[in-house]
């Protein structure tokens, strides 16, 4: 990690490392939704040895971390900082159903925030 955020700092590359027997992926800049489409990006694995050329063309970052979480990754969705009313209206506007992740429990703020979060770097990142 401290590799990648001297090549983001430096050199301004950003960098998506991938964990296939984890299923967990972690990126540099963190927070999804400080990415910028156009700028190089190195993807690799977690152990290092590999890396993917995406020489004619990389996939979509929110499609791919989208692909990877149906497939039961983990993936670091930035939460919403936005206040309760505002995420409500916001997931009301993109016809977003927030659901608690405590099955048949209330819908809390913290749902909100995730599901938002989640929404807001997807659309970010472009699917």
């Amino acid at each position: 990690m401290t590799t990648a955020a001297i090549l983001l700092a430096m050199k301004q590359i950003q960098t998506v490392c991938f964990d296939t027997d984890a299923k967990k992926v972690w990126t540099m800049p963190e927070d999804l939704t400080a990415w910028t489409r156009g700028r190089q990006t190195l993807w690799v694995d977690a152990k290092g040895e590999v890396m993917l050329d995406w020489s004619t063309g990389a996939p979509s970052l929110g499609s791919w971390l989208s692909d990877r979480e149906e497939e039961g990754w983990t993936i670091p969705w930035p939460e919403s900082k936005e206040s309760l009313v505002e995420m409500k209206k916001m997931a009301e506007e993109r016809g977003i159903t927030v659901k608690s992740r405590e099955l048949g429990a209330k819908v809390k703020k913290e749902d909100y925030a995730r599901t938002i979060g989640r929404a807001l770097a997807v659309e970010h990142l472009g699917l």
